[in-house]
């Protein structure tokens, strides 16, 4: 690719901070009806692109950069150079984008052969200047889609109407102060163009931007705001050669003493905005005519209530009947649901009846074989099955108050005890059928801890009940 002109430092207006901004607060996005006038409104070629008219650039303005250390620098930008016609042709022509490269990610400030065609959404056409009020007024034809839509967004609120120019400049570092009385270290001399970008805030401030024609007639336009630095930071360098920190007022016309202070001029446009936003609210009235919400100047809410005849008592009846009918539809359906809950604890409860039955049946058949033959079991709860059992094994027991799992203990050790009562019977008459009855007989029947099997037993059994009390 040919190597760009060899002119230094390539700029953007894109980031606000111009010494002086004019605020409209009609919301910030009309022009003033003098300059309306002077704008086309858009419009459409025959093959389906928008032609656009604005103004791109202002002039004998002082526009605030970053400098080394920190610092603000202040560049001057004369009408002489701003409509200088070499200046001026070379707006002609020109790419225009949505944003500038480098807020489209690119490294690059302005556009080249290698980001020209995935960047540029239309061409500028014309520019002239518009001496009378230090502006230079363009003629852009869209050629995008994307482009287009922005600009003709159907939401004041969100197009992108603001212009702001990438272009190259030479710096002649020589201080002064503007007509306004700003004051600047800088002169920009030999402005070229080098494309022109759609933003949503640009440096220019809102008079640099597309006319489209977006305040409703009738709306009420309100005071200006002036946002201009603050005296006190215009006297330049300090003692140690550094700048002193920036710092913007907001002020009526007229008026020495600011609304507010920002540190920075894009803060200070912000708040001007905020500002205008809130008046609106307050100027504007939202009346509901047949279901569609309108908002309209408040001398011409009464003309329009008369003129469309709401009836207010009716559809404030109609209003309260829809929400009578969405209640009792919400009612009938709380009783659906609440039916569909009782039935499904109904068939919870059964089915845990026919568990605990099943549970009573088989406790029942298990104490039966537990206790002494022909005991009545058929009338007895699970308590009372599992107290039988315990009291047939500790008979001076009681287990009365006992909480279930204790009860449970107890259960389960008579259980065992039980059990080996059995088998300790079992084993005895098959060792006395098996044995003698003499003294010597007896005497090899003890086992080799001295024990008989029915003292062995009778120990068992104490052992048993001392463990089960100790768990209870």
């Amino acid at each position: 690719m040919p190597p760009l002109p060899s002119l230094p430092q390539p700029a953007t207006d894109h980031a606000p901070s111009e010494g002086c901004c004019v605020v409209d607060l009609a919301g910030s996005r009309s022009l003033p009806a003098e300059l309306r006038a002077l704008l086309a409104p858009p419009r459409w070629t025959p093959d389906g692109f928008l032609l656009v008219e604005g103004f791109g650039a202002r002039a004998d303005n002082v526009q605030h950069y970053p400098a080394a250390g920190g610092r603000m620098e202040g560049h001057y930008r004369p009408a002489a150079e701003v409509f200088d016609p070499e200046s001026l042709a070379s707006w002609r022509g020109r790419p225009v984008t949505m944003l500038h490269p480098e807020q489209r990610g690119e490294r690059a400030r302005l556009l080249h052969l290698d980001n020209a065609t995935r960047l540029q959404v239309g061409s500028v056409v014309d520019a002239e200047p518009v001496r009378a009020h230090k502006l230079v007024k363009v003629i852009l034809l869209l050629t995008n889609r994307a482009a287009i839509e922005a600009v003709l967004h159907p939401d004041p609120s969100k197009r992108m109407e603001e212009l702001s120019a990438g272009y190259l400049r030479v710096l002649d570092y020589t201080p002064g102060v503007a007509a306004d009385g700003t004051p600047y270290s800088a002169i920009q001399r030999q402005i070229r163009v080098n494309h022109v970008a759609m933003v949503e805030v640009g440096r220019a401030g809102p008079l640099a931007r597309i006319a489209t024609d977006s305040s409703p007639p009738g709306a009420p336009m309100h005071k200006l705001l002036v946002i201009r630095l603050l005296a006190t930071h215009l006297a330049g360098a300090t003692a140690d050669g550094a700048a002193p920190a920036s710092r913007w007022g907001i002020f009526e016309p007229g008026a020495d003493t600011p609304l507010e202070t920002c540190d920075t001029e894009a803060a200070a446009l912000a708040r001007a905005r905020e500002r205008q936003a809130s008046a609106d609210a307050a100027a504007w009235r939202d009346l509901d005519l047949g279901g569609a919400r309108v908002r309209v100047h408040p001398d011409d809410a009464a003309r329009l209530m008369d003129k469309v005849g709401l009836d207010r008592v009716g559809r404030a009846e109609a209003d309260a009947a829809a929400l009578r009918t969405e209640r009792d539809q919400a009612r009938a359906e709380v009783e659906r649901l609440r039916g569909e809950c009782d039935a499904a604890k109904a068939e919870a409860k059964r089915l845990r009846d026919i568990k605990d039955a099943d549970a009573l049946k088989q406790l029942r058949e298990e104490a039966k074989a537990l206790l002494p033959t022909g005991t009545a079991v058929d009338g007895m709860d699970a308590r009372s099955l599992k107290t039988a059992v315990i009291q047939a094994v500790w008979k001076d027991m009681d287990v009365t108050g006992r909480p279930d799992v204790a009860l449970d203990g107890l259960y389960e050790g008579a259980k065992r005890s039980i059990a080996d009562d059995r088998r300790s019977v079992v084993a005895t008459n098959a060792a006395t059928r098996g044995g003698s009855t003499s003294s010597t007989g007896g005497a090899a029947g003890a086992a080799a801890d001295g024990m008989t099997p029915r003292e062995r037993w009778l120990q068992t059994q104490r052992d048993q009940m001392n463990k089960a009390l100790a768990s209870n």
